[in-house]
């Protein structure tokens, strides 16, 4: 059970249990976090994965080149830490496109034979 839920489940105005003895006996958590409210993303985080969404149809821009691109070409204020803490939380990874090497491949026109 997450902490969201215990926190749901705690009755205020209970006639016999006071705050104090449900969070220490039902559900084992500090009466401090009875209070704490999550702040959520700011509104500028939150148009910064817009637009990222709106960039990657395929991801292939990694944390660093979305930086420069959020930068310099649309003109926001960013740090590659934001970038990459967004990257996290859409679960976004990057998919590296590159051609295989075929240097374990055979060219058939490099065969040798030795004139004796």
């Amino acid at each position: 059970m997450s902490s969201t839920q215990k926190r749901q489940k705690v009755v205020k105005s209970h006639p016999k249990l006071s705050l104090n003895k449900q969070c220490k006996l039902l559900l084992e958590i500090n009466r401090s976090g009875l209070y704490y409210k999550t702040k959520g993303e700011s509104l500028l985080s939150l148009t910064l994965m817009k637009e990222i969404n709106k960039h990657l149809a395929p991801p292939c821009y990694g944390v660093e080149r979305m930086t420069d691109y959020l930068k310099l070409d649309l003109g926001y204020n960013v740090n590659i830490k934001r970038i990459r803490r967004l990257y996290r939380l859409m679960r976004l990874q990057t998919i590296y496109i590159y051609m295989k090497s075929k240097t374990t491949i055979r060219d058939e026109t490099s065969i040798y034979t030795l004139i004796y």
